[in-house]
């Protein structure tokens, strides 16, 4: 099979959007969009604060674990999941200032008992923490590096934290939209999109993915639909990096505005940048 040709504006584009989307919407997690209104108006700057105190562009879990991911792949792409597992690992041990439950929990478990009861472990617990978004804001790499032959891949990254059915099919689903809009032609349709207009912007992954696809929906532009998902509120960050990653790949790195882009600190760039080359020249 001949392999997919990719373009690095859209590969790079996808990185970037979920780095930025996740800087512009962490100072507005938790919050509902009346409260963001009554405190800033319309959010289209990378304002710092929030919860966790952040500076302008500082990224959170959201994309701290998508690097991890990106690392694995790149450093065993025919099986990275042990890489990622490491990497998960030391990221976790270094004290994150931002940690999701779900991941928390397993990360926990598997320090103590090991990768594989730790799953177990995961699906017996009380709640649907399995169906969380914390797989859905970390996938964006598969996609980019395999193609469109991620699916296996994906799955298997998705549930080393997340091993819900429902995630790893959105997580899939997702990747096969960013595979698609990074392959080398005039500039794809958006459609057809799956999705339900007027969830809530919660941690559930169902709700995080359909007002991320709404927002991609509804607008024309990578910024006027970022602007729009973080001041939704809620976990704002995650849907800004669910969100920034596939319109990231569907408009390209160029349509990222700058001021935005500036705000990442230089390492991240940097990393950003080495990956998207990675995943274009494998």
């Amino acid at each position: 099979m001949k392999p997919m040709a990719k373009d690095i504006d859209r590969v790079r584009g996808a990185l970037y959007g979920v780095a930025v989307g996740d800087a512009l919407g962490a100072p507005l997690e938790f919050l509902s969009a009346d409260e963001i209104k009554a405190r800033h108006g319309c959010v289209r700057e990378m304002i710092g604060g929030g919860w966790l105190s952040l500076q302008p562009g500082e990224v959170t879990d959201d994309t701290q674990m998508t690097l991890c991911v990106a690392r694995g792949v790149a450093e065993n792409p025919l099986n990275p999941v042990d890489a990622i597992q490491k990497n998960f690992m030391e990221w976790f041990e270094a004290g994150p200032a931002d940690v999701g439950n779900q991941c928390r929990l397993i990360l926990s478990n598997a320090k103590h008992y090991g990768w594989a009861r730790a799953g177990e472990m995961s699906m017996r617990s009380p709640g649907d923490r399995v169906e969380g978004n914390g797989a859905l804001m970390r996938t964006i790499y598969p996609p980019l590096y395999y193609g469109p032959d991620h699916a296996k891949k994906t799955s298997a990254i998705a549930r080393i934290t997340h091993p819900g059915p429902i995630s790893t099919n959105l997580c899939i689903e997702y990747c096969d939209l960013v595979a698609r809009f990074i392959s080398e032609s005039d500039r794809p349709c958006k459609g057809p999109l799956r999705f339900e207009r007027g969830a809530q912007p919660t941690g559930y992954v169902l709700n995080s993915y359909n007002v991320a696809l709404e927002c991609f929906a509804d607008t024309n532009s990578f910024e006027d639909g970022l602007i729009l998902a973080v001041n939704r509120g809620g976990d704002a960050d995650t849907i800004g990096a669910i969100y920034g990653g596939l319109a990231g790949a569907f408009y390209g790195f160029t349509s990222i505005p700058h001021r935005w882009i500036g705000c990442l600190c230089e390492e991240i760039q940097e990393e950003l940048d080495v990956l998207s080359q990675t995943a274009l020249t494998k």
